[in-house]
């Protein structure tokens, strides 16, 4: 029998990130949150999606805060969510950490650099 494929969800990589932000293991979160650490492990491999509530708890044991927010999206983000659920949760947050990256990147050219990527 294959073993069932698990993609990357949303709460599993804000949970990688701020775990490993923290300096934690997945032992460490565990206790500071009050779950066993095979949840973390589910959590964060993709195989348990946590309910927000439980996500937010995890996230304070990091020592962070989780912020939720509902805005209108513009046309531009309307038709990234529309690329994003075609290709998957996995490829979507793949290509956003290739975009945050090439951001991260900009912002350390000098304005001169900028203006001659512009040209």
């Amino acid at each position: 029998m294959k073993a069932k494929q698990v993609h990357p969800t949303i709460a599993s990589a804000l949970l990688v990130d701020a775990r490993r932000r923290a300096g934690l293991t997945q032992e460490e979160v565990a206790r500071r949150a009050g779950v066993a650490r095979p949840s973390i492990s589910q959590y964060e491999n993709g195989k348990k999606d946590p309910s927000v509530m439980n996500l937010n708890r995890l996230i304070q044991a990091c020592g962070m805060e989780l912020h939720l927010r509902a805005d209108h999206l513009s046309e531009a983000d309307r038709a990234q969510a529309f690329r994003d659920a075609a290709v998957g949760t996995a490829e979507a947050l793949q290509n956003a950490q290739r975009a945050r990256a090439g951001l991260v990147q900009m912002r350390r050219l000098t304005p001169a650099e900028k203006a001659g990527s512009n040209a």
